[in-house]
């Protein structure tokens, strides 16, 4: 990497994105725990993402759909996109 150049990671540092989620989550789910729910999310949104070109909005989606359906939560077709 060059002098001039340095990366930066705005996802938790610019952009609480684990207070963004656990936030829709707890929106979306008041009657269940928001941190644990998360945590469970983080688990499914890495095996989305394995060995597939799919736009991160889709992953989200795909991720927030599935988490619902294994926890057995209720998640109405326009909220799908809630995270995205």
């Amino acid at each position: 990497m060059s002098d001039r150049w340095a990366t930066f990671d705005c996802y938790g540092t610019l952009i609480d994105w684990m207070g963004g989620i656990r936030g829709v989550l707890e929106d979306l789910f008041p009657d269940h725990d928001a941190t644990g729910l998360l945590y469970r999310y983080h688990d499914i949104e890495p095996t989305l993402q394995e060995g597939r070109g799919v736009p991160y909005r889709q992953v989200l989606t795909e991720g927030l759909t599935l988490l619902a359906e294994r926890e057995g939560l209720v998640l109405a077709d326009e909220d799908r996109t809630a995270l995205a």
